[in-house]
Parts: structure tokens; sequence; C-alpha cells
């Protein structure tokens, strides 16, 4: 495992970093910023049991692989943050087989039915039915 000083400073700059990296959008500023977050230091380890935690890793991972980063993130906190990912779609999409069956079942007996919240709705919003993390309820 990676360990480094740790400061409020690095800490600081991870939650900003985190910020950042869960948006959709990200411009030439946001990307400046971020770029100069990732030069200044950063606690890895916060910032991915953060992201982890807030459920952003697929906005995360996007937007990493955007910004031109001063030197690449540590391999093991990337795979740490591919491995979350994977495991949280592998939890989802039994789930969302279930939404869609239950949809068309909805679709057949002509009864509307719209998806607010949870795979159906990350896949529509961002193309992946784990974009927005887990959830207990399929409603």
């Amino acid at each position: 495992m990676i360990t480094e000083e740790k400061s409020p400073e690095m800490i600081g700059r991870a939650e900003k970093l985190l910020l950042i990296c869960s948006r959709n959008n990200l411009n030439e500023g946001l990307l400046r910023e971020a770029s100069e977050l990732m030069r200044n230091g950063v606690d890895w380890e916060f910032f991915m049991s953060s992201v982890i935690r807030s459920g952003q890793t697929f906005a995360v991972c996007n937007s990493l692989n955007k910004i031109k980063a001063p030197a690449p993130v540590p391999k093991y906190f990337t795979n740490k943050l591919k491995f979350s990912h994977l495991y949280t779609m592998s939890k989802i999409i039994p789930q969302y087989n279930e939404i869609k069956n239950i949809l068309k079942l909805f679709y057949e007996k002509d009864i509307a039915a719209v998806p607010l919240k949870g795979p159906i709705l990350a896949r529509r919003l961002y193309g992946d039915v784990a974009a927005r993390g887990m959830s207990a309820d399929i409603d």
C-alpha cells in the first residue's frame, strides 16, 4: 500500500478534487484546477475512500481520464476505483433487469410508469447503470 505524509492541506485538496471529479461536465478551468490540485499533492487514500463512500466511482473514473495530471494517479488507487465500480455493477445489474421486467409488464398493461431514480435513470443520464451507486430499493 502507498503511504505518504498526510497534511490538512493534502486532505483539503483531495476533497476539492472529489468535488470537481464528481461533475458530469468539466470545463477547461475545472480541468486546470484539478491538475493543479494533483500537482500540489493529494491524499490518495482519503480521496479514494471518499469516492467509494460517496458512490461516485463512475464520474470520478471518467473525470480522472480527462485531467492532464502532472503525474499519473497511483495504480493501486485506480485499480481500487475500477474494482469498486465493477462490484457495484455486479450488484446493480440484477436489480436493473428486475426493474426492466416490471416496466415491461406495466407497458404491456398500458400503465404509464416513469423511473425517477435508480439504475434505469442512471443508464439514461450517464450511460451506465452503476453511475449513481447502489440503492437497496427498486422503486
